[in-house]
């Protein structure tokens, strides 16, 4: 027999009927709000992921970058420690920049042979400091600086050899600027440059940097600048250039008293720039004696006589002598040398000594 359903019964079962629609609505609304959420944090991984990614290249670059400065910069200090011209040490002078007519060429990465005096950035000689076909982060070349007063033509360098580049207004503070350039800006052009089309400095550094005074700047990168430099500085070179040249003075010393049995007498202290650098007989200190002291010759003979003869300029002697074949005859050269110990017997040019 079929019972009827009271109305309370009805009630419930309608009752459960509306919880059971209800719980499903729900769960389907909290499923689709997972499935938003998840599609959420999967952007934010991919974002983050992709953020890091261009974050990390652009670290990269720099780092590279920073390298190739370090390294162009090791290499042009050592050549100024190094340089020599026509057999003669030079040290001092630094490399000029780089020579854009052979662009394209077997001898691209050539320096000039003479520097300009110009203040206009040019691209480092990279061949002439024999560091390979250097790049920075952006796989561009280097760029380079230099006060022309430490150019290869200078004809006095030392200590008290004054730079004449500016950076981020602190005047006369370096010697060179090393450039990279960084990644092409909104107006710079690049392409590929040639002798006759050589590369434009305004196309790969900015502002201050290639405006060609002796003002350079460095600053945190924007959508207007993103040079980046590296200086040599006085005291980046001449600590180092005093030692070579103390070490190039010691050898002259130990020379000097492995023919004669003595050092020379120093010269009596003056004036640097107006001493005569010849030294004095009885000093024990004072400046070197790289002066030229006037070496002389006199009363020079042959003995036997027969065998031969002296003629006496004053500063060289030159003996002709006759040898009585086959019987061995000894020769004696007598002479009287003057000044020989108030300098080198090869004088040096003082104008070449840092």
């Amino acid at each position: 027999m079929q019972r009827n359903q009271g109305p309370s019964e009805l009630y419930r079962v309608r009752s459960l009927r509306h919880q059971k629609q209800s719980y499903s609505s729900c769960s389907n609304t909290q499923r689709g709000l997972s499935l938003v959420l998840l599609l959420f944090l999967i952007s934010l991984v991919i974002t983050g992921v992709i953020v890091r990614s261009l974050s990390n290249s652009s670290l990269l670059n720099n780092a590279d970058s920073n390298t190739s400065m370090k390294t162009a910069r090791d290499a042009v200090i050592s050549y100024a420690l190094t340089y020599t011209a026509s057999g003669v040490d030079k040290p001092g002078r630094f490399p000029c920049g780089e020579d854009t007519s052979v662009i394209g060429g077997t001898t691209e990465g050539q320096q000039t042979s003479s520097c300009s005096t110009s203040y206009i950035p040019k691209r480092l000689a990279w061949k002439s400091l024999n560091l390979g076909d250097l790049r920075d982060g952006n796989k561009d070349k280097l760029w380079y600086a230099l006060s022309p007063a430490f150019n290869k033509s200078a004809s006095v360098i030392n200590s008290d050899t004054t730079p004449t580049l500016g950076m981020n207004g602190t005047a006369n503070s370096a010697i060179a600027v090393i450039f990279s350039p960084g990644n092409p800006l909104s107006g710079q052009t690049r392409t590929s440059p040639t002798s006759s089309n050589p590369p434009n400095v305004s196309d790969y550094l900015e502002g201050d940097n290639s405006n060609g005074d002796v003002n350079f700047v460095t600053a945190t990168a924007t959508t207007g600048f993103n040079d980046q430099l590296i200086t040599i500085e006085p005291d980046d070179v001449f600590p180092l250039l005093e030692k070579r040249v103390l070490r190039e003075i010691k050898n002259y010393l130990t020379t000097y008293k492995s023919q004669w049995g003595a050092y020379p007498f120093p010269a009596t202290f003056s004036n640097p720039t107006t001493a005569s650098y010849v030294g004095s007989a009885g000093n024990t200190g004072g400046l070197l004696p790289v002066g030229d002291p006037g070496a002389t010759y006199s009363g020079a003979t042959v003995s036997p006589a027969a065998n031969g003869s002296c003629v006496n300029s004053g500063t060289s002697l030159q003996c002709t002598l006759f040898n009585f074949s086959p019987v061995a005859v000894v020769t004696t050269i007598n002479a009287t040398l003057s000044n020989l110990a108030f300098g080198f017997y090869q004088p040096l040019d003082v104008t070449n000594t840092s």
